[in-house]
């Protein structure tokens, strides 16, 4: 392999502006052509009636396998255009508080 060669790894994405009746395997096919969808953290209204009628709270969190470079495709297409009657913000994740705890207490 060649030191200018990309290798896959997994890539944090931030999906905003999500409509309050997208579910995890609508976003997840919307995202899969752009690389393996491993996990989609979307946060839910709480809801005291039904845990399946709880509506998503406009964000998520994906993280795809992928190059880098497929990645920003997937943010140059998808970013800012209009999906369920909303209009999406997607870009690179900020390093979650987790991470930034272990990258503080390393250094």
């Amino acid at each position: 392999m060649s030191s200018t060669a990309e290798e896959r790894g997994i890539i944090r994405v931030f999906v905003g502006g999500l409509a309050p009746d997208v579910q995890v395997h609508e976003l997840s096919a919307k995202l899969e052509s752009f690389g393996r969808v491993r996990e989609v953290e979307m946060l839910f209204e709480k809801s005291d009636v039904d845990i399946n009628s709880r509506a998503c709270r406009g964000f998520a969190f994906v993280n795809l396998e992928a190059l880098e470079s497929d990645v920003e495709r997937c943010i140059s297409t998808l970013n800012h255009c209009k999906w369920k009657g909303r209009q999406m913000t997607v870009a690179f994740a900020k390093p979650s508080f987790k991470e930034r705890v272990l990258v503080e207490n390393t250094d």
